[in-house]
């Protein structure tokens, strides 16, 4: 409810709990926009022989951006296997004022999967209200791993790979990862540098990888489960509600029969 005290406007508790969860959820959907809204389409290096699902490609600015996400089938059996994922990422005027080296020794790729304790959680709003810091997003991201599945470090330090080309003013860096991975997944990738003041300077990007499928194909699910047991429970409460009327009639005090006031030796 809302009163005037003194002259102010007072909102009663309800009114402001239901702003606050209205705040909350205004700051979840601008955040989860931003993201997506950092994809941006560019075809500097897409490559045409590859299906759509097989690779993402354009270009970011910001300091948390989201590249986009390719989906893998996983193994058999539980089995692990493993899909191979180039990376390609182009700066204009590295070594510059544009971007100087320092700035550009901050960008990290993070690897990311559809797990409810990895991407799924970036969003989510920490105790005290507010999203969580780009550090705090950076620590949900996969690890990479040496072959010995030793020495892991979360995320690609761009600038780290030695596999690189110059052409004008433009310099990409490249880096391939194997993912491994027994279940279908989706993997999202990020390119993140929490600690710099000014926007991510990425002229444009590729992502891609052949044994990536469509998204729609791991997500597919069959509503034959869903019916069967809707079918069963209603045939278990058919099966209660009939027991229970028995055990009822069964149960129940038959009345006693009335009886006529005259006696039997007035007749």
């Amino acid at each position: 409810r809302f009163s005037l005290s003194r002259g102010k406007l007072v909102i009663g508790p309800f009114l402001l709990k239901v702003f606050v969860f209205a705040t909350v959820i205004m700051k979840s959907f601008l955040l989860a926009l931003a993201l997506h809204a950092s994809v941006v389409a560019g075809a500097d290096l897409c490559d045409s022989s590859l299906q759509d699902y097989q690779q993402v490609c354009g270009e970011a600015t910001g300091n948390f951006q989201l590249l986009g996400s390719l989906c893998f089938p996983g193994g058999d059996n539980g089995e692990k296997q493993q899909s191979s994922v180039t990376f390609a990422l182009s700066f204009a005027d590295v070594d510059s004022t544009i971007l100087p080296l320092a700035t550009l020794n901050q960008y990290y790729v993070l690897f990311y999967d559809d797990q409810s304790d990895s991407f799924p959680a970036v969003n989510r709003i920490t105790s005290d209200g507010n999203f969580q810091n780009c550090s705090e997003r950076e620590s949900l991201s996969k690890g990479i791993c040496s072959s010995s599945g030793t020495d892991c470090v979360y995320g690609w330090h761009v600038v780290s790979t030695l596999n690189k080309t110059t052409y004008g003013s433009v310099t990409t860096y490249y880096k391939t990862i194997t993912i491994s991975e027994a279940w279908a997944r989706e993997w999202f990738f990020v390119l993140s540098a929490c600690d710099i003041s000014t926007s991510i300077q990425l002229h444009s990007y590729s992502i891609s990888s052949d044994a990536a499928v469509d998204c729609s194909d791991i997500y597919s699910y069959s509503d034959g489960g869903y019916i069967a047991a809707v079918v069963i429970l209603v045939i278990v409460l058919v099966v209660l509600a009939a027991t229970s009327f028995i055990f009822y009639k069964r149960t129940k005090i038959p009345e006693l029969l009335s009886m006529d006031d005259t006696g039997y030796n007035e007749l």
